[in-house]
Order: structure tokens, then sequence, then C-alpha cells
């Protein structure tokens, strides 16, 4: 009974995603946090997707363009729009597995709307190879460590507000990213920084979870690499929005020195040594032209490097130290970033079902019991 609610609820009924997205009159933060929990968890159990997020018409070239551990990146167009078409990687011709090991993903996603955040659009299949994509729009800037290459001059601290930005509505919302680094970061045309990438993300709840996922070594904090059965500080390997913190510093490295952090080990297994030692943090390179960083931003950079996570700070207290070093970064004009809340404006339009949202409620936590 409970797969079968499971799969109703997540692959059928658009309505009960109102619930996530229209939800702050109607749901506690708790309730909320709880509910979206639960529903990752459901569509991971049922191998299954809202099909309210469901695109049908989406054409693309099969040049790939990119590509990394989970899918491969194409260009594409849907309704006189280029988009971005990431494909997910399969090894057995089923939907499953990709339903499987990304369902999390695309609901995080799906819920999310920020200006900082990159727009979801929705999923597709692929008919033909039966892949499980991924919509979201192009962006012809590419990512953030593309974009500084080809354009030295632009303004980072606006970049790096951007991220932060982006970052605390993460944790407001209790979704921690978890592999927080440059190439997961977006440039918008008019360049400004969109989050991207949320493939091993997770929500913070009360009671802790385990996942295979860590992130990227070069900018992993360091309590991810060994925590033991759960180190002294209550790590128990799990990202958490403290190692986001790391990471974000990390990302802000990559902005004023458009080099990777450590850039002076060669091998990851040696950059990992040399965090699980608890000995250094990313050198400070000399300045050079363009690629330099200031002793305000520096000090705000170690603060977030700092060995102990619970003594790094959080992402409201960057928020200002960063505002105050950049001077007026809100003088500047913000990202219209509007196209995929406007999308979902017009899908919610489309559906007018009288849904029962205390009973939908009530059914996830007797179903939640069960998992």
């Amino acid at each position: 009974m409970s797969f079968f609610f499971a799969s109703y609820l997540i692959g059928r009924s658009s309505c009960f995603w109102k619930v996530l997205r229209e939800s702050s009159t109607i749901l506690t933060t708790g309730e909320q946090r709880r509910t979206l929990s639960t529903l990752c968890k459901l569509a991971k159990k049922a191998s299954v997707f809202p099909r309210c997020y469901e695109l049908k018409g989406i054409q693309y070239s099969p040049r790939l363009l990119d590509g990394g551990s989970f899918g491969d990146v194409y260009k594409g167009e849907y309704k006189n729009q280029v988009i971005c078409v990431k494909a997910i990687r399969m090894f057995e011709r089923s939907l499953r597995q990709p339903l499987v090991k990304h369902a999390r993903e695309l609901i995080l996603w799906a819920f999310l709307s920020h200006q900082n955040i990159l727009p979801f659009y929705g999923a597709y299949i692929d008919q033909n190879s039966q892949r499980l994509c991924f919509i979201s729009p192009w962006m012809d800037n590419s990512n953030l460590c593309n974009y500084l290459e080809t354009h030295p001059g632009s303004p980072r601290n606006i970049l790096v507000f951007d991220i932060i930005n982006g970052l605390n509505y993460l944790h407001e919302e209790s979704i921690v990213h978890g592999d927080l680094k440059g190439k997961n970061v977006l440039i918008s045309d008019d360049g400004r920084a969109l989050i991207a990438d949320f493939g091993i993300s997770n929500i913070t709840m009360s009671t802790r979870h385990t996942t295979s996922s860590k992130g990227t070594i070069r900018w992993c904090a360091p309590e991810l690499f060994d925590p033991g059965e759960e180190d002294s500080e209550g790590c128990d390997g799990t990202p958490t929005r403290e190692s986001d913190i790391w990471s974000f510093s990390c990302v802000c490295y990559e902005v004023f020195t458009r080099k990777v952090p450590f850039y002076q080990y060669h091998r990851d297994p040696v950059v990992m040594h040399v965090l699980m030692k608890g000995i250094e943090v990313p050198t400070r390179p000399a300045s050079h032209g363009l690629d330099s960083v200031d002793d305000s931003m520096w000090d705000i950079m170690k603060k977030c490097w700092n060995y102990t996570p619970k003594e790094r700070p959080a992402c409201s207290e960057l928020l200002q130290l960063i505002l105050e070093h950049s001077k007026s970064p809100g003088s500047h004009q913000q990202a219209q970033t509007e196209d995929g809340q406007a999308y979902w404006k017009v899908q919610k339009a489309e559906s007018n079902e009288d849904f029962n949202y205390q009973g939908a409620c009530q059914i996830l936590t007797r179903i939640q019991q069960g998992i």
C-alpha cells in the first residue's frame, strides 16, 4: 500500500507539488522540510519522478559539449528557447537506475527558486536512448572558471556576493549543496553567478543520514574525509552547512586567483593527505595583475577554512562581511533570472485540480514510518 501511494503522489499528482512551491501559508518550515525530505525518499524508493515536471518536444544536438561523472551536456531547443540538456549516464537500458540515483536531485532542484540558483525547467525522457535528461536555461558564458578565463576584468566581488547569496538561500531552506566548486557555478548573460548541480545535495534533518558522496577533493572540508565513527565535532562524513562554507571559500579562491585550491599539488591524494593532517589551507598566491586577494577578503576566506567546523561563519554572517568588503554590491543590477519562475507560474495555472493538502501530508507521514 505504501508503494502505491508513493507512486501516485510522486508520479501522478501535479497538485501535490503546490504543497511545497506554495506552502508558506500551509506548512510550517519544519513541516515543509520534513515533507521535502520524505518526497525525496519516496521518489527514490518508487523509482518515479513528478510527471508535472516532464517536458515534451525537446530537441537537442547529439554533439557532446561537456560532461561530468554523472551526465553529459548538450545544447537544445524547447519552444524556441535555447536550453541546456543534462543527460544522465546509464549503464543499463532502464529508467529505474537513473531515477533511483537522481530522483533527489530532480525534486530538490525543482523546489528551488532564487535569483542566484540556476532555474529548473523540467525533465525529459529521450525516447530513443531512454535517458533521463534535466532541462535548464542555456548559459553562453559557461561556468565560473571558463568565464573568468575569457572575462578576466569582470567585477569579482559581485560574483562572490552572488554565490554566498545563493548558498544562504539554500541553507535557509535547510538544503546543503555538498559539491560547491567553480564548475558548478554558471554565469548568466548579464554576468551574474548561478549555483547549479544538486546531485549530492541533501536536506538537513534532526536525524543524520549517510551518503557515499563527499564532493570534490580540492573543495572538500577536511572533516569529510576520515570521520571514523563520529568525531568530536559530531561529523559523520555527511556534507553539512559548515562543509559548504569551507567549499565556498575555495570557490572565492578560484574567483580571485583563477587557480584551483592547492594548485601547488598536482595530485588529489596529496591534497587529501594534507587536509587530513590538519596543517594547511590553500596558499595565498602573489598578486598578478587582476588576480589578487586583498587582506580583508583573505581574512574572510581564512575564517571559512577553520579546521573546527563550528567555528566557521554562517552564510548570514558572510553576507554582511562580503557586503562590507564589496562596499555596495547591492547598487549593481541584480541578475534577471526570473524565466524559470515565470515558467512555473504557467505550469501552476494549467492545473485547477482540487487537492487535500492535509490528507496528503498525513499519508506521507504514515509512509515515512516505513522508509
